[in-house]
């Protein structure tokens, strides 16, 4: 019973904060259960109250944000690549970025380990090295010392302004289907030049962070060819090992490559253009499509609130057209009949770059 006037008390607090519009730079955190039915659905986690005066910015295991002016002093949201979100109350602290030489970029120096095998069923796939095409030097975290010493290590430099990476996955890819480029080209529509994967479409696929697709060149059991364009995707300007992989109908088969020192850029800050609610075919509200700038392509790697309450985010498009850059998010709406109740509602969300907040 003590518990449940505790908690109540404290759901109370946090409406009345709310009301009030009290601003705190850094408010304490609030431990609180989702439970949404979301693939990706954390049952307990720690967050902070963000309102337009707050400061949380998303800290992303392993994986370090390029820009020397991310806002320092803030509130951590931390994220790790293969699940939501964990707990958090840290200070940000970001260095500027170095003139570390190219084969330092990105990642850590050559240590040994195993060839990645992945087999289920009758699907096989063995990934001996991805290197950049045009140099073939090798961009993946798998750094036995005499390959390094012979090859050398490089990483992807993306430009957010404009520049097509071409990689050469090499191995042996014995999958069903077979691996060719009928089953795994895919051609997104005129003017989309990325969205997040949500479904295994095309039925072969090469993903970085799960989500971030490759588009493929030519493909055959021993070798795939890929390319992606780094324009508008801020998932890129995370220095570090990201996850790599080649999917199946039933294996993902995973790796890392190195993302390294990128093209200077102003600023990725998230900024809220618009919010336009959509509805179900019985005219209940259901997600959110946010409109605006500077988006995280993996939506695991931003943190949005509707009415203080955390949403998943499900999906981004970023397009292009009249010599402009535009993003697109789905968010969840957490609390739907809270949500109808309300003739007012507020937006928080926070990538590693800061935090855009908007009223509609």
């Amino acid at each position: 019973m003590d518990l449940i006037k505790t908690v109540c008390g404290l759901f109370i607090l946090l409406f009345i904060v709310n009301c009030a519009g009290i601003a705190v730079n850094n408010p304490a955190p609030v431990k609180i259960k989702i439970d949404t039915g979301h693939p990706h659905n954390t049952t307990s986690v720690i967050v902070p109250v963000l309102n337009k005066e707050s400061n949380a910015v998303v800290k992303v295991d392993g994986l370090t944000p390029a820009p020397a002016n991310v806002p320092k002093n803030s509130t951590a949201i931390n994220v790790s690549p293969n699940s939501v979100v964990s707990e958090q109350k840290e200070t940000i602290t970001t260095a500027p970025a170095n003139n570390t030489s190219r084969q330092n970029r990105g990642g850590s120096g050559c240590t040994s380990g195993p060839v990645p095998t992945f087999k289920e069923g009758n699907t096989e796939i063995i990934i001996n090295d991805i290197v950049l095409t045009g140099s073939g030097v090798s961009i993946m975290e798998n750094d036995k010392p005499e390959f390094c010493q012979l090859h050398g290590q490089a990483a992807i430099e993306p430009d957010f302004s404009g520049k097509e990476i071409f990689l050469t996955i090499k191995g042996s890819f014995k999958t069903s289907p077979e691996m060719n480029l009928d089953n795994i080209l895919f051609t997104n529509e005129p003017g989309l030049l990325h969205q997040s994967v949500v479904e295994q479409e095309p039925k072969l696929m090469v993903v970085m962070d799960d989500v971030i697709l490759f588009s493929a060149l030519s493909a055959s059991p021993t070798e795939i060819k890929v390319k992606i364009d780094t324009r508008g995707i801020p998932d890129f300007y995370l220095k570090g090992n990201h996850k790599f992989s080649i999917k199946t109908p039933n294996l993902s088969a995973d790796t890392k490559i190195k993302v390294g020192e990128p093209v200077p850029v102003t600023s990725l800050s998230p900024v809220i253009s618009s919010v336009e609610v959509l509805k179900d075919s019985n005219n209940n509200p259901v997600n959110l499509l946010v409109k605006g700038k500077n988006l995280m392509l993996n939506p695991k790697f931003s943190y949005a609130q509707v009415d203080g309450v955390f949403g998943f985010g499900h999906q981004t498009n970023i397009t292009f057209a009249d010599s402009d850059t535009n993003w697109e998010a789905i968010i969840h709406i957490p609390d739907i009949s809270d949500f109808k109740s309300k003739n007012e509602h507020t937006i928080s969300y926070s990538t590693p770059f800061g935090v855009a907040f908007k009223g509609y």
